[in-house]
């Protein structure tokens, strides 16, 4: 269980509210040790970092390192699959990813780590087929990632 507030004693009050309620009127156990108090805009959960007195929704720092990081191993030129199984794979990660974290609020992260994926794509296009000339849009014009 995570609280957040602007105060830390009315975040405590609540806390100890919630704890009765849920374990004497609904009989759960609350795992204490993973229970905390939080100022606003420093609660990470599950992937989501939460922003602001309103809680604007964004993606974790630590989540976006991991999405790039498992980017670059499926688009790594040492894995021995065709390009097709590439594709492939890339494309239901990113799919799963994208399902999961749409609704954060970062419309411009999304598009900063779909030019991240062509990036990685370009280098691995290159590695497989030698130069490819023109902008990173032309050459995969024909691949569909979302």
């Amino acid at each position: 269980m995570a609280l957040t507030s602007r105060k830390r004693l009315g975040a405590e009050r609540v806390f100890d509210s919630v704890h009765r309620y849920l374990t004497r009127k609904l009989h759960l156990v609350v795992n204490l040790e993973k229970s905390r108090i939080v100022p606003t805009g420093e609660l990470e959960y599950l992937g989501f970092r939460f922003v602001g007195s309103r809680a604007t929704i964004n993606v974790s720092v630590k989540s976006i390192e991991r999405f790039k990081h498992r980017i670059r191993e499926i688009t790594g030129r040492s894995r021995g699959i065709s390009m097709e199984q590439r594709l492939g794979e890339l494309k239901r990660y990113v799919r799963g990813w994208m399902g999961y974290y749409g609704l954060a609020s970062q419309l411009k992260l999304f598009a900063s780590l779909e030019q991240c994926q062509y990036l990685f794509l370009q280098k691995t296009w290159v590695g497989v087929f030698g130069a490819v000339t023109g902008n990173v849009g032309d050459t995969f014009a024909h691949v569909s990632v979302s």
